[in-house]
């Protein structure tokens, strides 16, 4: 896979690519308490197309929301 520049601001140009490529692309992230130890909570969403208006960062919206 060629070697992609990190953009400045937030985008899916480079999932997009990937998938147009004919591969998957999954997001990951785990909660626990530390890095790795103790209890810990691992997910993989492979998500589909289109985007969740005014969502940018899932930790700020608030919990009402």
């Amino acid at each position: 896979m060629p070697k992609v520049e990190i953009p400045k601001f937030p985008s899916c140009d480079i999932e997009n690519e990937i998938v147009n490529n004919g591969h998957i692309v999954a997001g990951m992230d785990e909660v626990g308490r530390g890095s790795w130890a103790g209890p810990l909570v691992m997910a993989a969403v492979i998500p589909g197309t289109g985007t969740v208006d005014g969502v940018r960062d899932s930790k700020k919206i608030a919990q009402k929301k």
